[in-house]
């Protein structure tokens, strides 16, 4: 199957709204919706899984935001850019027993395996500890939001935004 590519850009945040910091994505997205005119489309998903393929129709370059489980390299607020087709390897592998969703991870190796995946394919993963039911969200989670935005409406307006493909913020 071959997709015909028209040089869109999308940027989708994943999450759950009322997960605490598992809803980052959805925030992020939401603060480059109040920013204005940007040169992409903006889309929010709770169900990434089930949702992401829409997204890949008329797309070049996919900005996918969610959350990633902290670790002690990986400190809640802190977030790395992966440039997923050039290593998918770094995307860890979200256990799931639930037959019902399918992770970010699946939907992109699924993808990639019917011939669906865009050419330029980078996930912002932000490293989250707390994504218990509630809307708070931890204080160094909430303070990275508008950087995260900020980080992507520049890379957008830049055209390629390769720049800081495979770093590591904190």
């Amino acid at each position: 199957m071959s997709i015909e590519r028209t040089g869109r850009t999308r940027v989708v945040g994943c999450g759950r709204w009322f997960r605490r910091d598992d809803q980052v994505g959805l925030l992020v997205v939401q603060t480059l919706n109040a920013m204005g005119s940007l040169p992409a489309g903006i889309a929010a998903t709770e169900a990434p899984g089930a949702e992401l393929a829409d997204q890949f129709d008329d797309c070049d370059r996919l900005i996918l935001v969610d959350a990633a489980a902290a670790d002690q390299t990986h400190p809640p607020g802190s977030w790395q850019v992966i440039d997923y087709r050039r290593d998918p390897g770094r995307l860890r592998p979200r256990r799931s027993d639930s037959t019902h969703t399918l992770s970010v991870d699946a939907a992109l190796r699924l993808a990639g395996e019917l011939g669906m995946l865009p050419p330029s394919v980078s996930i912002y993963a932000i490293a989250v500890a707390d994504t218990r039911q509630g809307d708070e969200l931890s204080p160094a989670v909430r303070a990275v939001v508008p950087r995260i935005a900020a980080s992507i409406a520049s890379a957008l307006w830049a055209g390629a935004g390769r720049s800081d493909w495979g770093a590591c913020h904190a």
